[in-house]
């Protein structure tokens, strides 16, 4: 629908991932600053990808983290601006989001319901009627990731079809830029 223009050119896309994790295990992987703890890399990926795969890289970011008193990035809002358009982006662990996704156009927005991640269908609404599109899914999301991973080793690539390695180089570069920014720094970075 969005490569269609079927809501017109995308101006603004709105996606949040949270969930409560400040009860966690601090030497846990998700509290843990020398494993790499915090929101963003463990969720504030997936509405980083979204922006990604629909608008590309954005040509600013503006950022800004908060941090629990061991060091860890606990939450982390970001706005990415595109020539045409801005996406306003949330990953935290202090408290649960809608976990749903937006994308509008001059004609209509589709929503993704929660947990948009694996939704389990979206719906679209243009001139003030909404259409429901049920899409069931296998599995928890991640059930078409792994079985891609699957392919690609029975086939012996290196990389997907679907997902190059300059797409995964340019979403770290994405989020490494929003780490600068947020002062997000891991203790075997220092």
């Amino acid at each position: 629908m969005v490569d269609n223009k079927e809501i017109g050119d995308i101006a603004f896309v709105h996606a949040d991932f949270a969930f409560y994790a400040m009860d966690r295990d601090l030497k846990g992987r998700v509290m843990n600053p020398e494993l790499a703890g915090g929101s963003l890399l463990d969720v504030g990926i997936y509405p980083a990808f979204l922006s990604y795969i629909l608008l590309g890289v954005p040509e600013e970011v503006l950022s800004t983290s908060s941090f629990h008193e061991n060091g860890v990035e606990v939450q982390t809002s970001m706005i990415f601006k595109y020539p045409q358009a801005q996406a306003i982006l949330y990953s935290g662990f202090n408290s649960k989001s809608s976990m749903k996704a937006e994308i509008s156009g001059e004609k209509g927005v589709i929503c993704i319901q929660p947990r948009w991640h694996e939704a389990q269908g979206y719906s679209v609404e243009k001139n003030n009627e909404i259409e429901v599109f049920p899409i069931p899914t296998e599995g928890r999301g991640y059930y078409y990731e792994i079985m891609e991973v699957n392919d690609c080793i029975r086939q012996g690539k290196l990389k997907s079809d679907l997902w190059s390695h300059q797409n995964s180089l340019d979403l770290i570069g994405i989020l490494d830029l929003v780490r600068s920014q947020s002062g997000i720094v891991f203790p075997f970075e220092r």
